[in-house]
């Protein structure tokens, strides 16, 4: 790796992938449980092979499993949502 070669951290990673999501899949939000948290949790949950719910109690000041599972059940068309998810996956990248 050279010098001028940027470094791509754990952070940088996180902070990408939720703001690709926020602009491309709308998830309509109120009150504490804002959409980057939703992504955030959903996100680590993925990665740590974990459930919504054993991933809000280990975060602190994080919306509830209820409040995440609330929002995300307002998404009723989910063939619309696979179609939105495959427009922002790199070319050749399958679900």
């Amino acid at each position: 790796m050279t010098a001028n070669m940027p470094v791509l951290t754990d952070s940088k990673t996180l902070n990408e992938v939720v703001n690709c999501l926020t602009e491309n899949i709308p998830i309509q939000t109120q009150g504490k449980c804002e959409q980057q948290n939703i992504f955030e949790i959903l996100i680590r949950a993925a990665t740590q092979r974990d459930s919504i719910e054993n991933t809000s109690k280990v975060l602190k000041n994080v919306p509830t499993s209820n409040d995440i599972r609330y929002h995300l059940e307002k998404y009723s068309d989910l063939n619309s949502l696979e179609l939105d998810l495959l427009k922002i996956l790199p070319f050749g990248f399958y679900l």
